[in-house]
């Protein structure tokens, strides 16, 4: 798995994902266009996905079937300064695409 060059990208759990435990990201609706940006989803497993872009900050965070947070998916980067909310629909899923399969 290679994340994007940043000093502060981070993956909150134990390690990176594995290929084999990427998830499969199969609805992504934008639900906040700025301050912040932000998108929720689904999982072909029945889960959920949110991706949020505030103060630079961009976090991606994933909950199984039964609402319970997978420490190891989450994602974290600063790509911004502390001022900025906004983030283009390309660059979040380019970002996405780092560590999860999207099928949309």
């Amino acid at each position: 798995m290679t994340f994007p060059p940043a000093s502060d990208a981070i993956c909150f759990g134990a390690s990176a994902p594995a290929a084999a435990r990427k998830p499969v990201i199969t609805q992504l609706t934008m639900t906040c266009g700025a301050c912040p940006s932000q998108w929720e989803g689904r999982t072909s497993d029945g889960g959920s996905v949110f991706v949020h872009y505030r103060h630079g900050w961009l976090s991606i965070s994933f909950k199984d079937a039964d609402w319970e947070e997978i420490e190891e998916l989450s994602y974290g980067e600063t790509i911004g300064d502390s001022l900025d909310g906004v983030i283009s629909h390309e660059d979040m899923m380019t970002r996405l695409r780092q560590i999860a399969n999207v099928a949309l």
